[in-house]
């Protein structure tokens, strides 16, 4: 799967698991860990999320550069952190 098509497939998939989570009455994402997220999720994006590496923050900028892409689970947390957030604000309208 080429970048692009990885970082699309990204973009849909934050945006169930965000849906998803706010659906089962989760009010914040930030004290869950990708275990307790997969959990919730995992008829929805399956093993995906287990998949994905976690880099050390102060090591993220070097690994990016290194690898070339964002393919890891600290991306992918912004990710469903940013669709959860406008979810639930726009469905709150």
């Amino acid at each position: 799967m080429s970048i692009i098509e990885e970082k699309k497939m990204q973009l849909k998939l934050s945006g169930k698991i965000a849906k998803e989570l706010i659906a089962k009455g989760i009010k914040d994402i930030k004290p869950l860990t990708r275990e307790t997220i997969h959990m919730m999720t995992k008829d929805t994006c399956g093993d995906y999320i287990l998949s994905l590496p976690v880099v050390l923050e102060k090591e993220y900028e070097k690994y990016e550069k290194r690898n070339g892409d964002c393919k890891t689970w600290n991306m992918f947390h912004t990710l469903v952190s940013f669709d959860f957030e406008y979810t639930k604000r726009t469905s709150a309208r």
